[in-house]
């Protein structure tokens, strides 16, 4: 099968992000087809493999996430009162493009325009995004932080593991975090004298309030900070 079905993977069994069908050759097609997800009203540029249903933001419907309540139409921002839409924005002086697009001017008003493409081939170095999504390559993941106009960075290169958090889990980590399956504990000091350990962990990543025991030695945490001493 050739890269012009938009496939990917060794064996070629599945699409790539942003296309679906490929089963559908079965039946005579020629191989995997274009999301087309609205970018206005979708969460995702890709869809699901088998049926082309984009994944839509709140209130808003449709296979390509296109379809408005009564009353509003589709805007930048998603359903709107069509009087919101002409009042907040009427040109590209009044609308900013960040990373990487450009505002271009239409008939239905301006909008956001990225100009640019990633190749098939790109999808073979697959990267995790800290927002917790896989990308086929870091082209498309600039490309998707273009459309829909979010920052987007690498948090490593390959496919994104679970147990990790995205980046709205954790703000201030640079690194890979990985959520243990079991509370931390200490190792019981050789003498009885006192002191403080300082852990640096995530605000709230532990919700218990219950209390170590060290033998006959108990601990009494405080409410929880991202720095804390422990006396023992």
């Amino acid at each position: 099968m050739s890269l012009q079905t938009w496939c990917r993977w060794l064996r070629c069994d599945r699409c790539e992000p942003g296309y679906w069908g490929l089963h559908k050759i079965e039946s005579g097609n020629s191989g995997c087809v274009h999301c087309n997800c609205n970018p206005y009203g979708s969460i995702r540029d890709d869809c699901e493999q088998t049926t082309g249903r984009c994944v839509c933001k709140h209130g808003i419907q449709g296979m390509k996430c296109d379809i408005c309540p009564p009353g509003t139409i589709l805007g930048p921002g998603g359903c709107m009162d069509e009087s919101q839409v002409n009042e907040s924005v009427s040109s590209c002086d009044d609308l900013e493009c960040y990373h990487g697009a450009s505002c271009v001017d239409t008939n239905s008003g301006p909008h956001c325009s990225c100009d640019f493409k990633c190749s098939p081939e790109d999808s073979r170095d697959p990267v995790c995004g800290y927002d917790g999504n896989t990308y086929g390559s870091e082209c498309q993941m600039r490309l998707f932080s273009c459309r829909y106009q979010k920052p987007i960075n690498i948090r490593y290169y390959g496919i994104c593991r679970k147990g990790y958090l995205s980046d709205s889990d954790v703000t201030t980590t640079s690194f890979p975090f990985k959520l243990p399956k079991r509370r931390s504990y200490l190792k019981r000091p050789d003498s009885k004298s006192t002191r403080a350990v300082t852990l640096n962990l995530p605000q709230n990543l532990y919700m218990t309030t219950r209390s170590p025991v060290f033998g006959n030695i108990t601990t009494t945490l405080a409410p929880f900070s991202p720095f804390h001493q422990i006396q023992i």
